[in-house]
């Protein structure tokens, strides 16, 4: 309903538009100047298409300008002048131009008087215009009237001021100085003055049924959305049933098993019965086995913390070294689950990491090499104190003077503190590589995390890729282009894109059917505007081929009616001379016509200088003279020749007389030298009141006779 409405007050709106580019409504001397308008600089255009007024005021206002309301304002006397010139050169009628180089403003002289009871205005106050040169316009076409309420406040003004105003009423009545008054239905056939205030009102009602049509439209899919989802519940509680079903199916079977089962359960407990004495027995048994093995127990207990007091005491002499060792492998296992976590890192950081993972294999080999060196030196060093150890007893068993044996001492003696002095410095290289295994390790972790940032961040570039434009990161490399432009501009390119795309409202789904819809009914709408305009110009052609055909004919015939007026007014006057002329030879067709009559002993004079009787009669004569041209079978004359005198009546009859062989006349009359001449007469008489007689008599019988 909504869109037949639409289409309806659309199509109502084109037709405005249309009468409005077309200047329908106004004369053909108008349209034929407003077609010059693009040319000529100097036509501003018409009165009504100039100014501006709200509704309540619309017809005061045209009643006002009345016919001014076509006229057309130009820029000056020469723009006038040069259009008038065409329109008789085209012989297309005539217009009233307002020169802005020319006209004079008006007011109202009588200042008091808007300040009457029910007066609103002057009434070149109450417009606008579209334009401030055209002020000068409304002033002097509306410059000197006063709009008021209604008209007994307007006669109370007019009555106040002597009648020397000129009021108009809301309601379309004027009052003109001199005491005159204009009033009655308003008929605003072409509502020229409001026609584009109404294209406005129009466009705004369209603007709000399209609002109205997206709101509805909005509100369709949000039923075909609830609908959707009522049916996937729908789905989803067929679905719960059939598992409902399913389970109870299900629970059916088993409880038939439960039966079952049960059957089986009573039939096989006598023999659990029988077995459960049997296990008593074996309880007893097991308890003896029990307390024997718990001796036992006890005696292994007593063995095992023996045991382990041994194997506490040899654990004890390696701890040291075992300690080192685990740490030594609880940083290279973390280092090895480090290295097989960077693996997939960034290709920037990739080099970092194989260097710092040949670092790792290199400080590792040097960890091992040390731990070897000093597995060797620790040896050696046993060694040194079991050969010293021996040598001293050597030396207690031999004589103390023995110069050799000393120096052999002291070489072996000097020989540990160096091997001591190496494994210090060894022990110095070492710490020294942990302190940059340490260091390498913090910056694996450091580039580890800028990693892990860095795949966070490419992941959500490629999940905004697929939600915002279904595009995957090789779908999206097609779509690729080299630009100059920096990052910040880009991305301020893309906020007003996306600024616009917002600023087009929602999403309206329906657009492709929509479109087809429009195309086929502008296709065909179209077609209809071709057939209208081929159809247009057809009817010019034929409203020209009209136009000519009428003036040619009128020309023609109106010679003959003038020829045939001069012989029947000599006829009837007994002389002189009757003449018919037109008063503008410009357009035939929209010429005037003028009568001129001279009766016998007078001259030559216009028809409304007559007397009375002779104004009839050279009417007479007229009507006279077109019936002899084209004669009529029926003609009905009512009183004609009430104002003649009796000599003109009888000159009257007789001729009407000589016509009646071609056509039948009724006549209503009260004259005598009419009646003698009638065929047949039909009197009425009214001899009671209310009651009409009727009384005919037949003037050519024989009874009559």
């Amino acid at each position: 309903a909504l869109e037949v409405r639409y289409h309806e007050r659309k199509a109502f709106l084109e037709s405005l538009k249309n009468m409005a580019e077309r200047y329908e409504g106004y004369g053909n001397s108008i349209r034929k100047v407003m077609e010059y308008k693009k040319e000529n600089k100097g036509i501003f255009g018409v009165v009504a298409d100039l100014i501006k007024v709200s509704a309540e005021y619309e017809t005061a206002i045209e009643t006002a300008l009345g016919g001014n309301i076509q006229n057309i304002v130009t820029k000056d006397e020469a723009t006038a002048k040069k259009m008038i010139e065409i329109l008789k050169e085209s012989k297309s009628g005539r217009a009233t131009f307002l020169p802005l180089t020319s006209i004079v403003t008006r007011e109202v002289k009588e200042k008091d008087a808007l300040n009457a009871p029910g007066v609103i205005g002057q009434a070149d106050e109450l417009v606008e215009v579209t334009d401030k040169q055209f002020k000068a316009v409304s002033n002097t076409l509306l410059g000197n009237y006063i709009v008021v309420d209604n008209i007994d406040n307007a006669l109370n003004l007019a009555k106040k001021y002597h009648y020397t105003l000129r009021i108009v009423t809301l309601t379309g009545e004027a009052l003109n100085p001199g005491g005159s008054i204009s009033g009655g239905a308003f008929k605003r056939s072409g509502n020229l003055l409001g026609r584009s205030r109404e294209i406005d009102e129009i466009q705004a009602e369209l603007k709000g049924i399209l609002k109205e049509i997206d709101g509805v439209l909005i509100k369709v899919e949000e039923i075909k959305d609830e609908k959707n989802k009522c049916t996937d519940d729908l789905h989803a509680l067929e679905d719960e049933i059939k598992e409902k079903e399913l389970s109870r199916n299900t629970v059916t079977l088993n409880l038939k098993g439960f039966k079952d089962r049960k059957e089986e359960l009573f039939g096989g407990l006598e023999g659990i019965k029988r077995e459960s004495g049997q296990i008593d027995e074996n309880i007893k048994d097991i308890t003896q086995s029990r307390d024997k093995v718990k001796k036992e127990l006890d005696t292994s207990v007593e063995r095992e913390n023996e045991i382990g007091a041994l194997v506490d005491e040899l654990n004890r002499n390696r701890a040291v070294k075992a300690e080192e060792a685990d740490k030594v492998n609880s940083i290279l296992i973390e280092a090895d689950r480090n290295n097989a976590a960077l693996l997939s890192e960034q290709r920037f950081t990739n080099e970092n990491l194989e260097k710092l993972k040949e670092s790792v294999v290199h400080f590792n080999e040097e960890l091992e090499s040390l731990a070897q060196s000093v597995e060797s030196n620790e040896n050696e060093i046993l060694n040194k104190n079991d050969e010293i150890v021996s040598l001293k007893k050597r030396i207690e068993e031999e004589s103390p003077d023995d110069d050799k044996k000393l120096t052999e001492l002291n070489k072996v003696i000097a020989d540990r503190d160096a091997l001591n002095e190496s494994q210090k410095d060894i022990f110095t290289e070492r710490d020294s590589l942990a302190e940059r295994k340490a260091s390498n390790e913090k910056e694996l972790i450091r580039l580890n995390a800028q990693r892990e940032k860095i795949d966070s961040y490419f992941d959500s570039l490629r999940d905004y890729m697929w939600n915002e434009y279904e595009l995957t990161l090789s779908g999206a490399g097609e779509f690729k282009t080299e630009t100059d432009m920096e990052l910040t501009d880009i991305k301020r390119r893309i906020a007003t894109l996306k600024g616009d795309i917002k600023a087009l409202g929602n999403v309206n789904v329906n657009s492709i059917e929509q479109y087809g819809e429009v195309m086929e009914r502008f296709t065909f709408m179209d077609g209809q505007r071709k057939d209208i305009i081929e159809a247009e110009e057809d009817l010019k052609r034929a409203i020209a081929e009209l136009d000519d055909e009428m003036r040619r004919q009128f020309t023609e015939e109106f010679a003959k009616i003038a020829e045939q007026f001069d012989v029947v007014f000599r006829e009837l006057f007994g002389g002189g001379h009757g003449k018919i002329e037109l008063t503008d030879s410009d357009d035939v067709l929209e010429a005037g016509i003028r009568i001129t009559a001279e009766p016998p002993g007078k001259k030559l004079q216009n028809m409304m200088q007559l007397s009375g009787g002779e104004k009839s009669l050279s009417a007479i004569a007229l009507l006279f003279g077109i019936q002899r041209l084209k004669p009529s079978p029926f003609c009905l004359l009512d009183e004609i020749e009430a104002a003649l005198d009796e000599a003109n009546v009888d000159r009257f009859a007789n001729y009407l007389s000589q016509l009646s062989g071609k056509t039948q006349f009724i006549v209503i009359t009260h004259r005598r030298g009419t009646m003698t001449k009638a065929d047949r007469l039909y009197g009425i008489t009214m001899q009671e009141k209310g009651v009409s007689t009727e009384v005919n008599v037949d003037l050519d019988s024989e009874d009559y006779e």
